[in-house]
């Protein structure tokens, strides 16, 4: 219980850090579910499970994954590191927070070992869970208390140590920030991977805090709140995608509106007469009628593959498409035996139907958001 106490004490109001107070420092208690979060597993608390697995299609989610686990390894070495040379003078450092402490890092340390080997990989629930902030707690601890050591001159090695720490920790986590914009572009970020962000990072903002007292290099990463500030500031996937939807949709309309006067042109002046094999309109309206066969088919394909529409999308689509292919089949026949503007309608509607159908390809041709995670 003393443990328990330096622990939330060390993560209390002293630094405006309340809100990422961890229930207990036993392995099991870290793991255990808090308030409103989805907890590490107990047994094996960062690779994946059956159920919540990052799947391959994810790959956002998956690179902020790798590359908060190589964050995370930067923090277990600074308190490695640090811990060989202050364990002297640290104050609560009774054995049972120790040996806890310890045994925590050492779970970690395995299963960070298990998923860069490529044996498994992450969880989403890594992603989600705040229980890690037990091992930013520990480092920034150690930090603070190095820094404080007024009789220790400023070349000391181990301050020389500790800005190394501090410049590994600083360098990932522009890194990770970069990854974290991604994955909020692409709509997969959720408010509990949100949470488990800043846990590390206001412990990383504290930590500068505490550093800039003393010499050192410029800061590379953002803090807390301008990551905030330049997500807020970033366009998601969903509003990128809305801009470009409603440009083509607004050429696409606009386009077959300004095609009426012609069309009503071209069959005022017609000789409304069937036409014949002969006639060179005929050939040039095969040809044309080819052409939209073939682009239709180029839709198709992707189409028959798999796309991301919405199975009642898809069906309609499909009429569509077999409605122009229709058209397009019947035009040159229409020439021949119907007064030739007819022919004409029909291969402008094909036309329509596979400029309409490679609209709806290109505005799905992206994963949708909320597919990337596969109960598996």
């Amino acid at each position: 219980m003393p443990a328990q106490r330096s622990r939330r004490s060390d993560y209390g109001e002293r630094d405006g850090l309340e809100s990422l107070q961890i229930r207990g420092v036993v392995p099991s208690a870290c793991y255990a579910p808090a308030d409103g979060d989805i907890a590490l597993e107990r047994a094996r608390p960062i690779v994946k499970s059956q159920t919540w697995r990052i799947s391959r299609e994810s790959k956002d989610l998956q690179d902020l994954a790798y590359s908060l686990i190589k964050l995370d390894q930067e923090c277990i070495n600074g308190i490695e590191k640090m811990g060989t040379e202050l364990h002297f003078g640290m104050p609560n450092q009774d054995e049972d927070a120790t040996s806890e402490t310890d045994a925590t890092i050492k779970q970690f340390i395995a299963d960070f070992r298990t998923i860069m080997s490529g044996e498994h990989g992450p969880s989403i629930k890594y992603l989600r869970s705040s229980s890690l902030g037990i091992l930013w707690v520990e480092v920034r601890r150690r930090i603070r208390y190095c820094m404080n050591l007024h009789s220790v001159p400023a070349n000391d090695p181990t301050i020389n140590n500790t800005k190394k720490i501090i410049s590994a920790l600083d360098e990932n986590a522009s890194s990770v920030a970069k990854t974290v914009i991604r994955t909020f572009e692409s709509e997969q970020l959720d408010d509990k991977m949100l949470e488990a962000l800043r846990v590390r990072w206001l412990n990383l903002d504290s930590i500068h805090g505490t550093f800039a007292r003393n010499t050192h290099p410029k800061r590379k990463s953002e803090s807390w709140q301008e990551l905030m500030d330049r997500i807020s500031q970033t366009p998601s996937s969903s509003q990128t995608q809305s801009t470009i939807a409603f440009m083509m949709w607004s050429t696409f309309i606009v386009t077959n509106i300004l095609t009426l006067p012609t069309v009503a042109l071209g069959w005022q002046y017609s000789i409304h007469k069937t036409g014949t094999t002969k006639d060179s309109d005929f050939w040039f309206l095969l040809q044309s009628c080819g052409m939209a066969l073939l682009n239709l088919f180029t839709v198709a394909l992707p189409m028959w593959k798999g796309t991301n529409l919405p199975k009642a999308s898809s069906t309609i689509l499909w009429i569509f498409m077999a409605a122009g292919a229709i058209s397009a089949i019947a035009a040159p026949g229409f020439y021949l035996y119907l007064p030739t503007e007819w022919s004409s309608f029909l291969n402008i509607i094909a036309g329509a139907i596979q400029a309409f159908a490679t609209l709806q390809i290109a505005l799905t041709a992206e994963t949708l958001p909320g597919r990337h995670l596969k109960r598996e």
